[in-house]
């Protein structure tokens, strides 16, 4: 993978505290940009994929562990 996604991972850490009003949803990150929340994880992929193509993004789930998904 490219793309280990350390960048997106700090930037929901960062923003963890006011994301946690939407505890449960999705979010798609890439780069610094925080798109969502999305209630349903295909609504954040379809996103995701709207928005950077094939370039890589991260799908989180707000409130669970950091974990990478890579589109691409």
């Amino acid at each position: 993978m490219s793309n280990d996604f350390r960048r997106e991972i700090a930037v929901y850490n960062a923003n963890l505290i006011e994301l946690l009003a939407y505890a449960g949803c999705y979010v798609v990150i890439r780069g610094e940009e925080i798109v969502g929340p999305f209630v349903a994880i295909e609504q954040a992929w379809a996103t995701g994929r709207a928005r950077y193509g094939s370039s890589p993004f991260l799908v989180q789930r707000v409130g669970a562990e950091a974990s990478a998904a890579r589109v691409g």
